[in-house]
């Protein structure tokens, strides 16, 4: 009977060792260049610290979500009124990214490891009236045109990184 018991025993020793290696594999993880890695922790919840390029060690207890610190582009097609009531269309590409410091507060700010295209268009929309209302539709059309972009520039840098903790690299007006 002591024989028996002996042998069941021994039968438990491979499958501890197979659970402890699959806990032991949850402690390591790899973060690709150009991105930050969001720390959810299950007992402290959304962490302001990320996880850096390489390879990195965590707790079982927290889950790593991947952030992009690459810039990305977006192209927008928008209406704004100008101060003498016509609308003008604008086609505008910007250039933004999330830095790897703020990867943590945007995540918090949108739950989700990219901005919309509906927030984004939002801001730009918000940015750009600002600054077409202050201009006559002809001298946006004319000189100002280049004075509208930098004051448009300087607005939806400011909008974006108070709202969403996001880098504007740069905007251009297309067509």
């Amino acid at each position: 009977h002591k024989n028996i018991l002996n042998k069941r025993s021994f039968l438990f020793v491979p499958l501890g060792l197979l659970a402890m290696l699959l806990l032991l594999t949850e402690c390591f993880i790899t973060i690709n260049a150009n991105e930050v890695g969001i720390v959810y922790h299950e007992f402290g919840g959304l962490q302001e610290e990320v996880k850096e390029e390489g390879f990195q060690t965590k707790s079982i207890f927290e889950h790593i979500t991947r952030i992009s610190t690459s810039n990305r582009t977006s192209q927008i097609k928008i209406d704004a009124q100008t101060i003498d009531s016509s609308y003008a269309t604008f086609n505008i590409t910007i250039i933004y990214r999330v830095e790897a410091s703020n990867a943590g507060k945007f995540y918090k700010s949108t739950n989700s490891i990219e901005i919309s295209q509906q927030q984004l268009s939002s801001l730009v929309k918000e940015a750009l009236q600002s600054s077409t209302i202050k201009y006559e539709i002809y001298s946006i059309l004319g000189d100002k045109l280049e004075e509208v972009r930098v004051d448009f520039t300087d607005d939806l840098k400011q909008i974006m990184y108070d709202r969403y903790n996001i880098t504007l690299i740069s905007t251009s007006f297309d067509e």
